[in-house]
């Protein structure tokens, strides 16, 4: 009875099996007060494995995701077949229900058009139906919000002058392949300006000034960033000549 396993009459219970119990394991019996050992009976080969790790599948398989887009998580234990799936937000150790407009079938949870309360790291466990055996938890996945767009005016002076040039620069976070829409004067049409990341204004005049804002869409998904907030534009006209006044003077004239 070591390593506490206990015996009782014809058992041996081994309780919260680890790897240190695997092994062969056999028994035999002996007669009490005779000199009589039965045969050993066949052996038993022990295994105790390691408890799996979830895995955690997303589509699309996009990173990250975003808030709005229908996504489809599935959790995977080892081949057997057994496996009750639980879904999990953030730290919280309270299972995600079929409620909020969630789905779970299976080892599937589905999570149709994100909102922004859907936010947040999602992972997974499994559990052997009819024994105490909850596997390791997957890795996590993360449902972003939607990120803003960060309209940069160079030069930052202001007013411009007629004639000069300004470019505008729309940043959406670190993704590299965002879209990019301008638009002037609370007009919801995207404006003529190119759809790269930045635009040059060149010899700007007044038919130029404005609001400008900008925002991001994602090709091949249905995401469009947070608009950026929006600068003002202004051209003046070229600046006055300096003019040069002329008080009292003295003149010298040389015969």
């Amino acid at each position: 009875q070591t390593a506490g396993h206990s015996v009782t009459g014809n058992r041996l219970n081994i309780p919260g099996a680890a790897g240190t119990d695997q092994g062969q394991y056999w028994c035999e019996g002996r007669l009490e007060g005779r000199k009589v050992t039965s045969q050993r009976s066949d052996s038993i080969n022990l295994t105790v494995a390691a408890l799996p790790n979830a895995t955690l599948t997303v589509e699309p398989k996009w990173c990250p995701l975003y808030s709005g887009e229908t996504v489809i998580l599935r959790c995977e234990v080892d081949s057997y077949s057994n496996w009750t799936h639980f879904w999990y937000k953030d730290q919280t150790q309270m299972a995600v229900s079929q409620t909020a407009g969630h789905s779970v079938t299976g080892n599937r949870l589905t999570i149709p058009g994100a909102a922004g309360s859907d936010q947040g790291q999602y992972w997974c466990e499994g559990r052997l139906e009819g024994r105490n055996v909850t596997s390791q938890r997957s890795d996590s996945i993360t449902v972003a919000a939607l990120p803003k767009a960060t309209l940069i005016v160079k030069p930052k002076w202001r007013p411009l002058y007629n004639g000069e040039t300004v470019t505008l620069s729309c940043e959406v976070d670190s993704y590299s392949n965002w879209t990019h829409f301008w638009y002037r004067d609370h007009n919801q049409t995207a404006t003529s300006l190119s759809k790269e990341y930045s635009v040059n204004i060149t010899g700007a005049a007044g038919s130029d000034q404005g609001q400008y804002w900008c925002e991001g869409r994602l090709e091949g998904r249905n995401v469009t960033s947070q608009r950026s907030d929006s600068i003002t534009l202004t051209v003046a006209g070229s600046p006055n000549e300096a003019a040069v006044k002329y008080t009292e003077e003295n003149v010298e004239v040389d015969l």
